[in-house]
């Protein structure tokens, strides 16, 4: 089990009062997003995913499926996927569907079929692939068209841009906590992505790749963008 899972049972143990979008570290200035800005980014979603009502959608690091719950209601069905045991535990009791299945997968991992379930059309990536590195993004990016149809859309949304680092490390001003954390190589940001970085390996694999900013209600927008990959 890595730091990162670990980091986030912890979470899960200490925010049982603080609700779902403080587990899953949707927060703004520490506290829970509004309801407000949980529509923004479920309309930001939706609209560059697609949803139709024939759609299989694939959540990866789904969390606690505090989102995958509300875009589950707009497709045939769906999976959602996280490689923490106890986000998955919560999941599965607070955010729960009839078309909506959950599984404990390290999506660094994620074998070529998941257990029961066909090929996906949409597959989602909300907020964590600054924890893959370009390496594993390209091995992850093989493994999911081995499990999607050809008309697939592949979207990494609220992915950190590395055009907008410097900026973002300006402002920031960090303190001691997290000074500590990234010279243990435990900064929540780890992996910051370059478009041309990302257009290679994509041309590498045959896919047309775009970008898009998101919604700039959203907080947190200014410094990431969304990579929407398709066949």
């Amino acid at each position: 089990m890595s730091w990162v899972s670990k980091y986030y049972d912890r979470r899960v143990a200490a925010g049982a009062q603080k609700g779902l979008f403080w587990q899953v570290g949707h927060t703004e200035q520490g506290r829970p997003i509004s309801s407000e800005q949980f529509a923004v980014m479920l309309d930001s979603l939706g609209q560059v995913l697609q949803l139709g009502p024939g759609s299989s959608l694939l959540d990866l690091c789904c969390g606690n499926g505090v989102f995958t719950r509300q875009l589950a209601a707009g497709v045939q069905r769906a999976v959602g996927v996280d490689f923490s045991p106890a986000m998955i535990a919560v999941a599965r009791a607070e955010c729960a569907a009839p078309n909506l299945t959950y599984q404990v997968v390290d999506v660094k991992r994620i074998p070529p079929q998941l257990a029961g379930q066909g090929k996906f059309d949409r597959i989602l990536m909300n907020a964590a692939l600054q924890h893959f590195s370009l390496a594993e993004f390209r091995t992850l990016l093989t493994r999911l068209l081995q499990i999607s149809t050809p008309d697939r859309v592949i979207v990494f949304a609220f992915v950190p841009n590395a055009a907008r680092r410097t900026e973002f490390d300006r402002r920031l001003k960090p303190g001691l906590a997290l000074r500590l954390r990234r010279l243990f190589r435990r900064d929540l940001v780890t992996h910051w992505y370059h478009q041309d970085d990302v257009r290679r390996i994509c041309d590498e694999l045959g896919l047309r790749v775009r970008f898009r900013d998101p919604d700039p209600a959203i907080a947190g927008a200014w410094y990431r963008h969304d990579i929407v990959i398709e066949a």
